[in-house]
């Protein structure tokens, strides 16, 4: 699993963050360990509040019953990509579901539309056990 990146973008991007953190690359070792646990905690700061806006922030989009046992348990942007999957679906993909091929099952752990059909036509919600826990 990818998660949409397909080159070595994000770790070009990284580096690029770590070498303007680090500023001097004269500095010791000590110094710039010192520099990279600052940007770490940093990071982990984002992270936490991003999760911590993920569990409570209610996107009115996802109201439906379909998405009970997964919001507030997955990120908003996973919401978003399920949501975007839901409103394509058509009756006819019901009869579909089966071997899936579909890039956002394989790229980003979650439900593609098949699945979401399936889910639909059973009056069921999305189990959080089908979403990929990265």
């Amino acid at each position: 699993m990818h998660l949409g990146c397909h080159s070595c973008q994000r770790v070009e991007s990284a580096h690029s963050r770590l070498k303007k953190h680090l500023g001097d690359t004269m500095s010791s070792l000590e110094t710039s360990v010192e520099k990279i646990n600052k940007m770490l905690k940093l990071q982990f700061g984002d992270i936490a509040s991003s999760f911590e806006k993920s569990l409570n922030t209610q996107l009115h989009s996802v109201s439906s019953y379909i998405y009970n046992e997964i919001r507030c348990r997955v990120s908003l942007e996973a919401l978003k990509r399920i949501h975007k999957q839901l409103k394509e679906i058509d009756i006819k993909y019901a009869k579909l579901v089966g071997e899936c091929y579909c890039t956002l099952k394989i790229t980003h752990g979650l439900p593609y539309m098949h699945d979401l059909a399936y889910y639909l036509s059973q009056s069921m919600p999305i189990p959080l056990e089908h979403i990929h826990p990265h």
